[in-house]
């Protein structure tokens, strides 16, 4: 990312960090790196593969599945995917179960990200009703109930809409030491303007996209200083009839008047 954007590390603050993973439509730019979704993906994958194949309890009887039932009630227990038991309480029980171990420890760490990002979740409108404490429901309701459609996609979307929140919680209280300039905080108030603009210079209709335009797109979003101004913005370069100095934000250069 840092070569296609000419960003460098050491220019992104605690802020910018957390927000360049987020999807566009919450205010990111979408880039993610297989470590930020690979919990989702095991718990969405283990939910994908294994109950399908798992005798189904409904009130008017038993469902058969793939498995022998002997071997699944060794592996997961008796009463398995039962909501008063936890569905994986016997086999994360088990210490020589690499199954319950990954299950474990995906569930814990995903938790343990939600609730640092939204400490005060049960009071939350947007607390997660499957991202609990409890692992033995990893990709349950705690009511042992499956959630529709993807698990992976309602686990990332859960987490997402915390971090959301959590930069929410960082703008509004102001504390020092998570934004290298005031610029990258107002960038955060004024996304919906500013990625609108930056629409604007998209590749056209044959591709083509201009030198540097989508690098002082990216740092525009971010609130960063100007890649195009930056051999100007030194103080001994002006613009404009009333010379004004040329800034490293492109603030002045903005609006200044030029003719």
């Amino acid at each position: 990312m840092g070569q296609c954007v000419s960003l460098k590390s050491e220019e992104l603050y605690t802020f910018n960090k957390i927000r360049v993973h987020l999807p566009i439509r919450l205010g990111g730019l979408g880039v993610r790196g297989l470590t930020h979704v690979r919990y989702a993906e095991f718990i969405g994958g283990v939910m994908d593969g294994i109950p399908p194949l798992l005798p189904q309890h409904h009130d008017d009887g038993e469902l058969h599945g793939k498995l022998n039932k002997l071997y699944v009630e060794y592996w997961i227990g008796v009463n398995y995917l039962m909501p008063e038991h936890g569905p994986w309480s016997k086999i994360i029980s088990r210490n020589e179960s690499a199954l319950g171990y990954g299950t474990n420890l995906a569930f814990t760490s995903m938790c343990n990200k939600y609730h640092t990002m939204i400490p005060d979740h049960e009071n939350n409108l947007s607390s997660s009703d499957v991202l609990q404490n409890d692992s033995s429901f990893a990709g349950f309701t705690l009511n042992g109930e499956i959630k529709q459609g993807s698990i992976t996609q309602c686990l990332s979307r859960d987490l997402e809409d915390a971090t959301k929140e959590h930069l929410d919680r960082i703008y509004t209280q102001n504390e020092g030491g998570h934004f290298n300039h005031n610029m990258e905080r107002l960038s955060w108030y004024n996304t919906v303007e500013i990625s609108t603009q930056c629409l604007r210079v998209l590749p056209n209709r044959d591709g083509i996209l201009k030198n540097d335009i989508f690098i002082e797109a990216v740092r525009c979003i971010l609130g960063l200083p100007s890649h195009i101004l930056q051999l100007f913005a030194d103080g001994h370069h002006f613009i404009g009839r009333n010379a004004t100095v040329v800034d490293a934000h492109g603030i002045m250069v903005k609006n200044t008047m030029r003719c």
